[in-house]
């Protein structure tokens, strides 16, 4: 067995994350007047609620890899190796950029054509860590250390910030990292942890189907170029990234472009997880928050229960530090304790769960986002009651 095979295995049995908060267990509350829920709140107000890392309880392997820009097929080949229990769902779309330098805020990388599979991974034992706090920014279009002293101020301790992959990876193996550049260091230097949430692809790495799947959100087809771009990423910011929520409600057809089935999404969790333990133990990674619907329509929602049933059918949890949580629905639908509880239930009580946004949207104006029409009916003082726990 060569040293990076051993290094993997070892890298790969490591876990000494710690818990996010559970609450007591309590009944799923369903609502069936949401007219549209694969579109997204703009007035939403979020926030996370994630764990503490504690590092220094790791063991210490001899050594560290450090991959670099460019990855070699047989260093990657041996990160992705494949529990037999999930299928190969994923077809492949080979992309095979050129080689090129890398510059201060756009890189190139190349890559070969390699066969993935998913990492052996060990049974997470939650903690007893306090719940930690943090509000999502947009770095990219805001003045960060105004935004960056806010969450300070407010005495949030992390923050998280949504990583476009399809905004970043502009052609091939090229990435402009502008945005996360501006974010992700000032956030350390400010003492805050930092939560990526990690989601869209490029259009050259997936399929597109006019007229029924998105065109702009929607899953690679092949993972492979998906744990690259994770490599690429948590290799720049080494050090400097606490926890990654592996995509964003992709039980939603506009965010996960393709049939929506948690077996497949097993895939894709399974693929992040062991290139982001191979990258950095360290980091903690949550599965993605699931939109709050409580129905199935074709081409359009699965109930996030039945979704999160299929993901644990599959194994998927295995591949999760953190059960990732979106309370962010209408009345009846998405409170924090209700859907935290109801999905620790469906774990087994097996993990922890992340809140990684929760809000309650208000109209703004006397206006709603399209498709947001149940929300006229949301005042400013219920949106208090809601965020404030009543």
């Amino acid at each position: 067995m060569n040293r990076l095979k051993q290094q993997l295995i070892l890298y790969t049995l490591l876990s000494a994350l710690t818990a996010c908060a559970s609450f007591p267990i309590g009944p799923k509350r369903t609502f069936n007047n949401w007219e549209d829920p694969t579109a997204i709140p703009q007035q939403t107000v979020t926030a996370i609620a994630v764990a503490k890392i504690t590092p220094e309880a790791m063991p210490t392997p001899e050594a560290t890899v450090a991959l670099p820009i460019s990855i070699p097929d047989t260093q990657l080949d041996e990160v992705l190796d494949a529990p037999t229990a999930v299928p190969a769902r994923a077809e492949p779309a080979l992309v095979q950029p050129t080689d090129s330098s890398n510059s201060s805020s756009v890189d190139s990388a190349a890559a070969g054509n390699v066969e993935y599979a998913f990492p052996p991974t060990t049974p997470f034992t939650a903690g007893n860590e306090q719940t930690q706090f943090g509000i999502q920014i947009n770095g990219c279009d805001k003045d960060v250390p105004t935004a960056l002293a806010r969450v300070s101020q407010l005495g949030f301790t992390w923050i998280k910030q949504q990583v476009r992959w399809g905004s970043i990876e502009t052609a091939p193996g090229v990435f402009d990292w502008r945005c996360l550049d501006q974010v992700i260091p000032r956030a350390n230097q400010a003492g805050l942890k930092v939560l990526l949430s990690v989601t869209t692809s490029p259009a050259h790495t997936r399929k597109i189907y006019k007229g029924i799947f998105s065109e702009t959100n929607g899953r690679p087809a092949d993972f492979k170029n998906f744990a690259l771009f994770l490599a690429y990423m948590i290799q720049r910011y080494h050090g400097q990234i606490h926890a990654i929520e592996i995509w964003n409600e992709p039980n939603l057809i506009n965010e996960w472009g393709d049939v929506i089935e948690g077996s497949i999404y097993a895939q894709l969790l399974a693929v992040g997880y062991g290139i982001t333990k191979f990258m950095d133990p360290n980091i903690m990674v949550i599965s993605a928050g699931l939109a709050p619907v409580s129905f199935n329509k074709q081409w359009q929602a699965v109930d996030d229960s039945v979704f999160l049933s299929q993901l644990l059918d599959y194994q998927g949890a295995n591949y999760a530090d953190c059960i990732g949580v979106h309370a962010n629905g209408p009345d009846g639908v998405g409170d924090i304790q209700g859907m935290s509880s109801h999905y620790f239930e469906l774990t087994g009580q097996s993990k922890p769960m992340c809140v990684t946004e929760f809000g309650y949207a208000v109209p703004v104006e006397g206006q709603a986002p399209e498709g947001f029409s149940w929300i006229m009916t949301h005042t400013p003082e219920r949106q208090s009651e809601v965020l404030s726990g009543g």
